[in-house]
């Protein structure tokens, strides 16, 4: 996917998704609880191809037992809008999400639903720009004009509410949406030979010392939004 289509794509993805929770709005008196407590569940989701930082491919696992679960969200990251023109390769990562998961409500049309998430999230830039050198209490003495790989490391912690309910009359479907907030925490380490400092237009600055060792992290307010189409499964 190309960076200029994503606004298209996000557009593309927000429509569709507005037509699946209408679509949903009808099914409300299906009949059926089972569906919901199902043990196995799989889930995809689809906004994650518009993603406006990191768009990726994801999906995911989870087991109910009763009202509690176990889930975990995992995805390959394959372009980035960060460090577009200077980019020497196409960026990529993945990331990890597991959550214990509690079921507070159930009934034959929906199912609601609180979770503790953690997250880990690595993205590798390999960058062609020039770099301050041979730094002397912080004052660069040359320029270096140099090909070196940013690595974006984001670890999270978010408590989370959602809901469920039947996407199609059969129940083979559900759509999944939620809200939460947390804590993020970014560092970009930046191995250079000899140490450095390299600063771009995404405002991200990388100090790294002639050991190697780069001083960057930043801690943010996080906050999660998204949807899901769940696929209930009894069993593998």
């Amino acid at each position: 996917m190309h960076i200029n289509s994503l606004p298209k794509a996000a557009i593309t993805s927000c429509f569709v998704m507005c037509c699946l929770l209408s679509h949903a709005q009808f099914n409300k008196s299906t009949p059926t609880d089972t569906v919901f407590t199902t043990p196995w569940k799989l889930h995809f989701n689809p906004l994650a191809l518009a993603d406006i930082g990191d768009p990726n491919i994801s999906g995911g696992v989870e087991y109910r037992n009763n009202n509690k679960a176990l889930h975990l969200d995992a995805g390959y990251i394959f372009t980035s809008v960060y460090h577009t023109s200077k980019r020497a390769a196409q960026p990529y990562g993945y990331y990890f999400r597991p959550a214990y998961r509690k079921y507070n409500k159930t009934t034959s049309t929906k199912s609601n639903f609180w979770e503790l998430r953690g997250g880990i999230k690595q993205v590798w830039y390999t960058i062609t720009d020039w770099v301050d050198k041979d730094l002397v209490n912080g004052v660069p003495a040359y320029q270096s004009y140099e090909t070196f790989t940013l690595k974006k490391i984001v670890l999270n912690a978010n408590f989370i509410a959602g809901t469920q309910h039947l996407l199609n009359t059969k129940g083979k479907t559900i759509i999944e949406y939620y809200v939460g907030c947390g804590l993020r925490y970014k560092t970009f380490p930046m191995p250079l030979e000899g140490g450095g400092i390299y600063s771009d237009i995404n405002l991200i600055t990388a100090i790294t010392d002639a050991d190697g060792n780069t001083n960057n992290a930043e801690v943010l307010i996080d906050i999660k939004a998204g949807i899901r189409l769940v696929f209930p499964r009894k069993k593998w």
